[in-house]
C-alpha cells in the first residue's frame, strides 16, 4: 500500500473518489452505449435518405429529357421527316446550340423496324459533332428495349452504361401532333451524366456523392462493402453504410433501363452528427466529473473539521510523548471525553503502563545480549590465538621431522606419522579458520580489501590449487571463459576464497571420470561466474538444509568413496555469505545424479555505501 494511504484520511478521500470514479464510469458507458449511439442511428438515417433523394433527383432529371423528348416526338414536323417528308428538318432544328442548352450528347430517330434513319453525337459542352468511334450509336441502341413502339405511351427511359460513360437515354415514339397516326418510329435522346448534370444534381440533393458506372470503375478506388454489393449483386434498393477516413459512406445499386444494375451511387456525409454527439457526451461527463470533484472537496472539508483534525491532536500528543520517553514513561492523556476519541485515549494509558513494564525487561535482556556477544568476540579471539599457536608449532615441526635435518629416520612408518600429523595440522587449521571466517562474515566484521584484478587470473590461480585434489579423485578440471571479460574492482582474498570452496566441493562430490567446470559471462555493469559439476547432486528439498551452517547432509558422499565426506558444513554457507557481502547473489541448482551448479552474480566494482562497516573498508592500489 502507498504509504500516503497510512492515515485515515486519505484513505477515506480514496474510497469517495473510488465512488464517484465508479459513478462516472457508469454514467460514462451509458452515454456512451445509448446516446452516443442514438446520435450514430440519425447520421445512418439521413445517410440513407440522401441516396434516396439522390434517386428522387434522377427520375425527376429523367422526366425532365422524356419531357423534352415529348416536345421533338410529338410533333408533326418530326413525323413528316421519318416519313421522308420533310427534308429541312435536319437544318432548321439539330443545330449544335440545341446539344449545348439541352445538355445532349445523342438525337437519333429510328423507323418502325428500328433501322436509324438519322444520328447525330455531339459534345455538349461546344454542340461539336463527334466522330463515328467516339460514340457508339449502335450499341447504345442495342441497350434499349427492342421492337418497334406500340404507341405513343410506349416510352423508355433510364440509365446506360455505354463503355464506363453513363448516360440518361430515352427513346420515344414519333407521332403526329394529335397523336391520331400510329407511330412512324422513335426518337432517341441521351444526356450525359457529366460534371454540369453533377454539378445541378448535387444542388438539388445538397449530398456530396459519386455516380460509377459498373463496367467503368477501378475496384481499387470502392470501398470493400461497395465491391461486396456489387459482387454479390444486391437488390437496387438495398442501402449499405459504412464508415472511411472520418466519413459516413453510403452506397446502393441503380437499375438501368433494363431494369439490371448499370451504376453505384457512392455519397459521402460528413460526421457532424456523431462528432456533436460526441462532443455533447464529452461535456456531460467533464461537467459531472466536476461535479464530483466539487462534492469530494466538501466532504473532504466537514472530515477534516468534524474528525482528522481531534486525531490529528490525539496524534501529536502521543508523538511528543514517544519522543519525550527516553528517561522515563510518557505522562497519561486524561483525556475527560465521552465520546469513541476519549476511549481511544483511556486505551493508549492504559498501554503505556504496560509498556512501561516490557521495555524494562527488555533492556535488561538486551544488556544480558551485548554481554554474550562480547564474551563471543573474546571466546573467538582466545580460540584463535589458543588453537593457532599449538597448531602452527605442530605443522612446523612435523615440516621440520620430514626433512630429517638430524639424519635418516631408521624406520620409515615414522614418517608416513610425520605425513599424518602434518595433514591432520592443516586440516584442523582450516576447520578454525572457516570457523573464524564465518563468524566474523556473520557478524560483518570482515575487512575487505578493494582492488582491480582479473577474472581469468582469480579462476586460474584457484584451479590450479585445486588441480591436486582434483587428479587424485580422477575429476577433470575445464574453464570456459570469453577473451574480452572486463575487470573487476571488489576483494580479489575473498572471491578466491569462494572459488576454492565451490571447486573443493564440487571436486569432493564428483565421482571419478566426471568433471567440473568453471564459466563467466558479462551482464551488464555484473559478472556472472558459474561453477557446475557432474557429481551426485543435491534434492532439491536438502538445498536449504546444505546452505545452513554446520549441517552436513546424510548419506552425501561419492559412488566411490569408502565414507562420507569431511568437513564441518560449512563451504557453502561460508561461500554464500561472501558472496552477499561483496553485494552479490549465490545461486545453486542441483539434480540428484546429475550434479550441481552454483551461479554468483556479481557487480564489477565494489560499493562503499552498500557494506556495513563502511569506515572500516579499505582500497589497495
Amino acid at each position: 500500500m502507498p504509504r500516503w494511504l497510512h492515515s485515515l484520511g486519505p484513505k477515506t478521500l480514496a474510497i469517495l473518489f473510488a465512488v464517484a470514479a465508479v459513478n462516472t464510469a457508469l454514467s460514462y458507458f451509458v452515454l456512451q452505449s445509448v446516446v452516443q449511439p442514438a446520435f450514430d442511428t440519425i447520421e445512418t438515417g439521413q445517410a440513407e435518405h440522401g441516396i434516396e433523394r439522390i434517386r428522387v433527383a434522377l427520375r425527376k432529371e429523367q422526366g425532365h429529357l422524356v419531357a423534352t423528348s415529348a416536345d421533338w416526338a410529338v410533333w408533326d414536323d418530326s413525323y413528316a421527316f421519318v416519313q421522308g417528308d420533310n427534308a429541312t428538318y435536319l437544318d432548321d432544328n439539330i443545330l449544335p446550340s440545341v446539344f449545348q442548352n439541352l445538355n445532349l450528347s445523342l438525337i437519333a430517330f429510328q423507323d418502325r423496324d428500328g433501322g436509324v434513319l438519322f444520328s447525330y453525337a455531339a459534345d455538349p459542352a461546344s454542340g461539336e459533332r463527334l466522330p463515328s468511334d467516339a460514340f457508339d450509336v449502335d450499341a447504345l441502341l442495342a441497350a434499349l428495349p427492342q421492337g418497334a413502339p406500340s404507341g405513343a405511351a410506349d416510352v423508355a427511359a433510364g440509365l446506360v452504361d455505354l463503355h464506363g460513360r453513363l448516360l440518361l437515354v430515352v427513346r420515344h415514339p414519333v407521332v403526329d401532333t394529335l397523336a391520331a397516326q400510329p407511330p412512324a418510329g422513335a426518337l432517341v435522346m441521351a444526356r450525359p451524366v457529366n460534371a454540369r448534370l453533377m454539378a445541378l444534381l448535387r444542388d438539388q440533393t445538397g449530398t456530396d456523392f459519386r455516380l460509377l458506372p459498373l463496367s467503368g470503375t477501378d475496384a481499387n478506388d470502392l470501398t470493400e462493402v461497395a465491391r461486396t454489393l456489387i459482387d454479390t449483386g444486391a437488390a437496387t434498393d438495398a442501402v449499405v453504410i459504412s464508415a472511411r477516413d472520418g466519413v459516413l459512406v453510403a452506397d446502393s445499386l441503380l437499375a438501368g433501363i433494363g431494369g439490371q444494375p448499370v451504376a453505384l451511387i457512392e455519397a459521402q456525409r460528413a460526421r457532424t452528427i456523431s462528432a456533436a454527439g460526441g462532443e455533447s457526451v464529452g461535456l456531460a461527463i467533464l461537467l459531472m466529473a466536476l461535479s464530483a470533484i466539487a462534492q469530494l472537496a466538501v466532504v473532504w472539508f466537514l472530515l477534516r473539521r468534524m474528525v482528522l483534525r481531534p486525531i490529528h491532536r490525539l496524534t501529536r500528543h502521543i508523538q511528543s510523548a514517544r519522543d519525550s520517553r527516553e528517561t522515563e514513561p510518557p505522562a497519561p492523556l486524561n483525556w475527560q471525553r465521552g465520546d469513541e476519541l476519549g476511549m481511544l485515549a483511556g486505551t493508549y494509558d492504559r498501554l503505556n503502563a504496560a509498556l512501561a513494564l516490557q521495555v524494562r525487561d527488555l533492556n535488561h535482556a538486551l544488556a544480558r545480549l551485548h554481554a554474550a556477544d562480547a564474551a563471543k568476540s573474546a571466546f573467538f579471539a582466545n580460540m584463535s590465538h589458543e588453537l593457532r599457536t599449538p597448531l602452527n608449532a605442530i605443522i612446523g615441526f612435523s615440516d621440520l621431522l620430514a626433512t630429517q635435518p638430524f639424519g635418516p629416520i631408521p624406520d620409515k612408518r615414522y614418517l608416513d606419522y610425520i605425513d599424518d600429523i602434518h595433514s591432520s595440522g592443516h586440516h584442523l587449521l582450516d576447520l578454525v579458520n572457516e570457523i573464524l571466517d564465518y563468524s566474523k562474515a556473520d557478524s560483518q566484521q570482515l575487512q575487505l580489501v578493494r582492488e582491480r584484478f582479473s577474472i581469468h587470473d582469480i579462476v586460474d590461480d584457484a584451479m590450479r590449487m585445486i588441480r591436486l585434489q582434483a587428479g587424485q579423485s580422477g575429476v577433470a578440471l575445464h574453464r570456459d571463459l570469453p577473451a574480452d571479460l572486463p575487470p573487476l574492482l571488489s576483494d580479489k582474498l575473498r572471491l578466491s576464497q569462494i572459488l576454492l570452496n565451490l571447486l573443493s566441493n564440487a571436486v569432493k562430490f564428483t565421482d571419478s571420470g566426471g568433471r567440473v567446470t568453471v564459466s563467466a559471462c558479462a551482464q551488464g555493469d555484473h559478472v556472472q561466474l558459474e561453477v557446475a559439476d557432474t557429481g551426485i547432486g543435491i534434492a532439491p528439498e536438502d538445498i536449504p538444509r546444505a546452505l545452513a551452517p554446520f549441517v552436513q547432509l546424510p548419506q552425501r558422499k561419492r559412488s566411490d568413496a569408502a565414507g562420507t565426506a569431511g568437513g564441518t558444513g560449512l563451504g557453502l554457507p561460508l561461500a554464500k555469505r561472501l558472496t552477499e557481502l561483496l553485494e552479490g547473489r549465490f545461486e545453486l541448482t542441483s539434480e540428484p545424479g546429475k550434479g550441481t551448479s552454483v551461479r554468483l552474480i556479481l557487480p564489477l566494482t565494489l560499493s562503499d555505501d552498500a557494506l556495513p562497516g563502511r569506515d572500516q573498508l579499505r582500497s589497495a592500489s
